[in-house]
């Protein structure tokens, strides 16, 4: 036989301590209650769970309206809580979310993130975490393009100061070797931010617009990476047809330009440079189709936000 609460002290120092706990746990969470029916849901069954926990450890054979008003007092202070717990939620998540939608290019294409932007939530941070490592990458693949001397071969000037690139061809062609190690590294950057963003504690509705909104802003499906590494591909390809061609010595340095004194390498020359403006537009093209997309999900999410 349960005894009853009453003669019971240290039952009733337990049933108190329980119950202060119980409405610590209700103020600390609330990712999952951020709707109306959520926050009446939730603060029904944690009110009975409190009630529960009193009755047995101090309305035990007390009169009835006793619990039924001490419930309805708990039930007002619990709602009240979670109504709090929820706005702030609300708050924070959504200036966690209005990271996608403060992002801006500069003049270079460059992408400019807000400078509190880590402190927003983990959205942003895995957001811009991403946007950083995808960043470096292809700095770092410009930077070996440079090293193997691929941008110096469309500079007469930069050539008469340092011909070595034109008795290395092969290492501009060594390059194209490298462009699926960097496509892996790209998905791969992609691929865990949004195992990270799957596994942060949002509401799954906004998580996946989210996600749709990364993928619609920050051009990072797997379609547009494969475009892009192509296309960087068919550059080293062109870029080493013309370091062949310069390696004949038939040209002459006239500024930046070069005057061929072989008609042949003119003209192959040319169409290496020609294919080279075709792939530049594909990539502004890709560029501005990004840039456009973003602008576009930016205004449907400053609405939605609004």
């Amino acid at each position: 036989m349960i005894e009853t609460a009453g003669p019971n002290p240290l039952l009733r120092l337990a049933g108190g301590l329980a119950a202060l706990g119980l409405i610590v746990l209700i103020a600390s969470t609330g990712w999952q209650r951020l709707s109306a029916i959520g926050v009446l849901g939730a603060s029904l069954m944690q009110t009975a769970l409190l009630a529960g926990t009193l009755y047995f450890t101090w309305f035990r054979g007390a009169p009835v309206w006793k619990l039924l008003v001490t419930t309805g007092v708990m039930f007002v202070l619990v709602m009240v809580i979670n109504l709090n717990t929820a706005k702030t939620g609300i708050e924070a998540l959504r200036a966690d979310v209005a990271t996608l939608s403060d992002l801006s290019f500069d003049t270079h294409g460059n992408l400019i993130v807000p400078p509190d932007a880590e402190q927003r939530g983990p959205l942003s941070r895995i957001t811009i975490r991403m946007v950083g490592d995808v960043d470096a990458l292809i700095r770092d693949y410009h930077q070996q393009v440079e090293y193997a001397g691929a941008f110096a071969l469309f500079d007469a000037d930069r050539l008469r100061v340092n011909s070595n690139v034109l008795r290395n061809c092969g290492a501009v062609t060594a390059m194209k070797a490298e462009i699926p190690a960097y496509k892996k590294r790209h998905l791969a950057i992609i691929g865990q931010a949004r195992r990270e963003l799957a596994g942060v504690d949002v509401p799954p509705a906004i998580k996946k617009a989210f996600l749709a909104g990364m993928d619609e802003s920050l051009s990072q499906t797997q379609s547009e990476v494969e475009k892009l590494w192509s296309l960087n591909g068919r550059q080293i390809d062109e870029a080493a047809g013309v370091c062949t061609i310069l390696a004949q010595r038939n040209w002459q340095g006239w500024g930046s330009s070069f005057a061929f004194t072989s008609r042949p390498d003119m003209e192959a020359f040319n169409r290496h440079n020609s294919r080279l403006r075709a792939i530049a537009v594909e990539l502004d093209t890709l560029t501005a189709g990004n840039k456009e997309r973003m602008a576009r999900y930016q205004q449907d999410l400053r609405r939605f936000l609004n």
